[in-house]
């Protein structure tokens, strides 16, 4: 079997597009496979269609509540959820709950991952608890005297976009996915207006090093644009 670490499947599930000419003038479409990952050989388990001409990063698999759930985006304008691996779609975003002034077009997702290391007493004179969060959970070297709880994916999480008619850069809004396996995403933009940097992924721009379960202060890296001669923000 392939090695996936408890709880993360990561790149279990993978995505492959082909493009589906649509004429007349109108955007040409994507035919979207989506493939599980078995003893090496990838398996296809599904396909949907996106009605727009490039996929970016809006295929996103996590778990929550040991089910096994994509983020992914059909609809350009749009964040929704299927089930693994049937692909079935459980619910989301669409026209008849969003408004259209209210719309978001994904560019990219991402949901961050976490895991709980114990440190025994006889290790270090105390029982210490950790928490690990992002490519910290693949650490090996707390393997030997630590005992490791699974990787987790976060409850929530980021999706990087735009609204229509402002696409010169991406923007950050947050994603409580706290239902997702009952096919609701809620998305907000408790952040304020905030741009994505330039060239920076979604992931490289969430910093998770002060979260805990109990402690939800997180780090995001954006761009501020400023007046150079007066400091004023623009």
């Amino acid at each position: 079997m392939d090695n996936f670490e408890e709880g993360f499947i990561g790149k279990k599930y993978i995505v492959d597009s082909k493009t589906i000419e649509a004429g007349n003038g109108t955007w040409n479409a994507l035919d979207v496979t989506v493939s599980r990952i078995l003893d090496g050989n990838k398996e296809k388990v599904g396909s949907y269609s996106r009605n727009y001409p490039s996929l970016g990063e809006t295929f996103f698999p996590f778990v929550l509540n040991n089910k096994e759930l994509a983020l992914y985006s059909s609809q350009y304008m749009y964040t929704r959820v299927m089930e693994l691996p049937s692909c079935r779609d459980l619910g989301g975003e669409d026209k008849d709950n969003i408004d259209y002034k209210d719309h978001f077009c994904p560019v990219e997702f991402y949901i961050p991952v976490y895991r709980k290391v114990t440190s025994p007493e006889e290790a270090i004179g105390k029982k210490l608890e950790i928490w690990l969060t992002g490519d910290e959970c693949f650490d090996k070297e707390y393997d030997s005297k630590n005992i490791l709880g699974p990787i987790q994916y976060c409850n929530f999480g980021f999706v990087a976009g735009c609204i229509w008619g402002d696409d010169s850069s991406w923007k950050i809004q947050f994603l409580d996915l706290s239902e997702s396996d009952k096919g609701i995403v809620k998305r907000d933009k408790r952040f304020g207006y905030i741009e994505l940097p330039h060239s920076m992924s979604l992931k490289n721009a969430i910093d998770m090093r002060t979260w805990e379960p109990e402690h939800p202060w997180i780090g995001v890296t954006h761009t501020s644009w400023r007046n150079y001669d007066t400091g004023e923000e623009g």
